[in-house]
């Protein structure tokens, strides 16, 4: 009678875990850029859409477990993803944005904390930097995206800045002048 409970409790453990496994590994893609990009096309057109996602450059954020990609949608809007590290090099997909401005900048939070991220696309490299304002006055970052057509930068935000979201970008050609988006 205890070998049939103990069966019966170990088969009940295997298959909730091996439903755990199954559900957590839904957007879990190799770290190979075809790979990244079909799993992003999956995940944005979850349940039923029809968007067509182009991967444009995908880098991890220094001495952390989390990788950000830059991608086109519709050879349109830019958007980003977060992505985590798993076993066996593999990465998970947790979240994407996109939208339709050209140069964005957004909070990442991290194994290792808070990193700002500038992504989006510079076209015929007109934008020569980005002024990155803290509206609340604490931080203020310029990020020369001068020879970048793809911009991906992730820089670790300063323990008094909270999210990177509270920020207003200001663009400048290689002159100096503003430059409006």
């Amino acid at each position: 009678m205890k070998n049939i409970i103990s069966i019966v409790f170990i088969a009940i453990i295997l298959i909730a875990w091996y439903f755990i496994i199954l559900n957590s590994n839904e957007f879990v893609v190799e770290n190979e850029p075809t790979k990244i990009e079909e799993g992003l096309n999956k995940f944005i057109n979850r349940p039923e859409g029809n968007l067509k996602v182009k991967l444009l450059k995908i880098q991890q954020i220094v001495k952390t477990d989390t990788f950000v990609a830059v991608f086109s949608i519709n050879e349109g809007e830019v958007g980003y993803a977060k992505l985590e590290k798993k076993l066996f090099n593999k990465l998970k997909i947790i979240h994407t944005g996109h939208g339709s401005a050209k140069i964005k900048y957004e909070d990442i939070e991290t194994n290792k904390g808070n990193y700002g991220l500038l992504y989006g696309t510079n076209p015929q490299l007109v934008i020569h930097t980005v002024q990155i304002n803290n509206l609340e006055g604490t931080h203020t970052q310029d990020v020369d995206i001068s020879n970048e057509e793809i911009i991906l930068v992730a820089d670790k935000l300063p323990k008094e800045v909270d999210k990177a979201i509270t920020s207003e970008l200001i663009f400048f050609d290689k002159k100096g002048n503003k430059v409006i988006k």
